[in-house]
């Protein structure tokens, strides 16, 4: 699709959302293209164009199924998105989570969500971003969890979002 193409319609025609009900999609920006083929899909209609600009394709999001004391590093990816139970405060709420806002992968993902405030106690979906090695970790507590700080050897960092 076009750069210049409604997000929200190019979702509809290609089958990743449906009329009248939203819903989360990923955008990948991709190289410049001078031709598009237009079609008719899903009561959506896209135009032939010659012009030359951005595209973008849409890729559909997996949510993985996730226990309370999966940890960031258990999963490869760099970018995903879960769903995480209830009930994760129960199974220790002082341990499982390192950082604030920052954290470790070796952190529990469910509980450090609830501890962001990303998700309530309740569960939820969370999408975690992995970013570069960080070497220094501080412990709060926030919603009802305790972090702890961590200060050495670095480690692979997540943020939620």
């Amino acid at each position: 699709y076009a750069l210049e193409s409604s997000l929200c319609g190019a979702a509809v025609h290609h089958g990743i959302l449906h009329d009248h009900f939203g819903g989360e999609v990923t955008l990948r920006k991709v190289t410049w293209s001078n031709h598009y083929v237009g079609s008719r899909r899903n009561g959506v209609t896209s135009l032939d164009s010659n012009s030359y600009s951005r595209s973008f394709v849409l890729e559909v999001i997996k949510i993985l199924a996730v226990s309370c004391t999966t940890k960031a590093s258990d999963i490869l990816d760099n970018t995903f998105t879960v769903i995480c139970p209830e009930n994760c405060l129960r199974t220790n709420p002082l341990d499982g989570v390192v950082g604030t806002r920052i954290y470790a992968d070796s952190s529990e993902i469910c509980k450090a969500a609830i501890h962001f405030g990303s998700i309530t106690e309740a569960g939820g979906v969370v999408t975690v971003r992995k970013m570069g090695k960080t070497s220094y970790f501080t412990g709060t507590e926030m919603n009802g969890i305790q972090s702890e700080s961590m200060d050495g050897k670095p480690h692979i960092s997540f943020v939620f979002g």
